[in-house]
């Protein structure tokens, strides 16, 4: 779980050192950086939820 961390924190730190405009790429990017965070953001709940589903040992 601490690579999607790291992963979303580095996707964070980007989105703050972007100048946004309103041009193509800006809209286009925006929109991309925003999967990638939603991803990763879905990819860690998935594995806090996996770990629950997994049989003691």
């Amino acid at each position: 779980m601490a690579r999607v961390t790291e992963r979303r924190d580095e996707l964070r730190r980007l989105e703050e050192q972007i100048d946004w405009g309103d041009d193509a790429l800006s809209v286009y990017g925006g929109l991309a950086l925003e999967w990638g965070l939603r991803f990763t953001e879905m990819h860690r709940a998935w594995a806090e939820w996996a770990l629950t589903q997994l049989p003691e040992k």
